[in-house]
């Protein structure tokens, strides 16, 4: 079992349906009780062993007083997320407080940990076994949520899902949270579609995050009751698991600090009882908005936004193209643009993207702007309209878009006009060059509007972000 594994991160990542048949014979293998002990090689448990023998017993105490720190792990399985939490409990315990491990290990029906291309079944066994693995080389104190939750208490909650409609589904509660509302990002994410479908897959997908969801509003106000933490150390905050406990504690009085990625490789974005990918930035930016750079902080910002726009790191920005088409002339011919008429430029986010679910303003969702944005060039043919796709549709293994853009706009407008033109994910057309030859730009949340301001050009942000409204108006 294991040296199919050991192939499969050799060679299959090449070959995308070989991956998915081999990562799903994987997750397969983890419904077998027990087998992520086996057949998964974690070759850093044993470094960390190592690491631990030579290393001081004093480092591993855990100070008998102390603020407490829940660090909740919820998705276990994402070894970096694990490995930023175990950093962050190290550096707390060092300091005198009294880190304390949460982790799942309750078989939800589904959950964020893996998305429709892969799961269900969930991989439950090993994002068990690997955190307890881990943690318990490290002497930190452990609760599993199973404990929670009985057998029968989950077959009410399944018969109560069983029984909403599509229509109540999103008013369902427990214990007088908001289950339903709780899921509508992490159900969008999981099936990397906007829209959930009317499929019998979608529905049952729906079902079983609402379960899950149920079960977490049991559990988290136990978990609280038990252990009163002083405080919450969270990842992300906008999956259903963080956003339950994110309203459990804050009824609660409980301060929670919540982390995420940041734009460079190897950084966190850090918030206090806030979303951290939300970027709210309203303090910093009444206390910085009119102070000048000086000439080398401005140099940084021009430096790496020439790395974004050329590709040259990686670790600042995805590389989707091996070659881009960055002449004007080519783009104009590829496209059949008319060079006497003013050019827009609307970018997209992926209709899944966690940055533009929920952070709608004056429209329904990012559909509803595109169509009433389309709607509105057509009827005024002066201006040409370019919707450059987002590349991540496609250009994210395993994550591909199963609702791609281009089809959402081909089914609302089967035919469209010569001055408004799509171009695909899949195009090698430089965006930034397409940028360059606009007069203006249309986005939704995408960074790319706050880059097109940044060079100087006029943007229009329909959706909420954290560079919406700053500037000059």
């Amino acid at each position: 079992m294991a040296s199919i594994f050991k192939f499969q991160s050799k060679f299959a990542v090449r070959q995308r349906k070989l991956y998915i048949a081999l990562r799903r014979m994987r997750e397969k293998a983890w419904l077998v009780p027990g087998i992520g002990r086996y057949a998964y090689p974690t070759p850093e448990i044993d470094q960390l062993g190592q690491i631990i023998g030579r290393s001081s017993p004093s480092t591993l105490h855990n100070p008998p007083s102390g603020p407490k720190i829940l660090i909740f792990t919820f998705r276990g399985g994402w070894s970096t997320n694990l490995a930023n939490d175990i950093v962050v409990a190290e550096a707390l315990r060092l300091r005198g407080a009294r880190p304390h491990f949460v982790l799942c290990s309750s078989h939800l029906p589904v959950c964020d940990i893996a998305n429709s291309l892969v799961a269900p079944p969930m991989p439950c066994d090993f994002c068990r076994t690997y955190p307890l693995k881990l943690l318990n080389q490290l002497n930190f104190p452990i609760t599993t949520l199973n404990q929670f939750v009985s057998q029968a208490e989950r077959q009410k909650i399944t018969a109560e899902v069983a029984a909403l409609t599509p229509a109540t589904r999103s008013s369902y509660t427990v214990n007088g949270l908001p289950v339903g509302a709780s899921i509508h990002i992490s159900l969008p994410r999981f099936l990397l579609r906007g829209s959930v479908d009317d499929s019998d897959y979608a529905q049952d997908v729906w079902r079983r995050f609402l379960i899950s969801a149920g079960i977490m509003a049991l559990a988290l106000p136990r978990l609280l009751a038990q252990e009163q933490p002083d405080q919450l150390w969270t990842m992300n905050g906008l999956f259903f698991s963080e956003q339950i406990l994110h309203q459990l504690a804050q009824q609660a009085g409980i301060p929670w600090v919540n982390y995420e990625t940041g734009f460079f490789s190897h950084t966190l974005v850090i918030s206090r009882n806030q979303i951290a990918n939300h970027y709210k930035l309203d303090t910093h930016w009444e206390a910085f908005r009119d102070v000048p750079l000086t000439a080398v902080q401005d140099q940084r910002v021009v430096d790496y936004l020439a790395k974004r726009r050329f590709g040259q790191d990686a670790s600042i920005t995805a590389l989707y193209y091996p070659k881009l088409e960055s002449s004007r002339q080519a783009i104009i011919q590829q496209l059949e643009l008319d060079p006497t008429k003013p050019l827009v430029l609307l970018l997209t986010n992926i209709l899944w993207d966690s940055a533009a679910l929920g952070r709608d303003t004056i429209f329904n969702n990012l559909s509803d702007w595109l169509e009433t944005t389309i709607s509105h060039f057509i009827a005024h043919p002066t201006h040409q309209l370019i919707v450059r796709i987002h590349p991540a549709e496609v250009g994210l293994t395993m994550r591909e878009s199963q609702e791609p853009i281009e089809a959402v706009i081909r089914q609302r407008f089967p035919e469209l006009p010569n001055h408004i033109k799509v171009v695909e994910a899949t195009s090698d057309l430089s965006s930034y060059t397409l940028m360059d030859m606009a007069e203006y730009g249309l986005v939704y949340t995408s960074t790319t509007g706050l880059e097109m301001a940044l060079w100087g050009k006029p943007v229009v942000v329909a959706g909420e972000t954290h560079y919406m409204g700053r500037g000059s108006p």
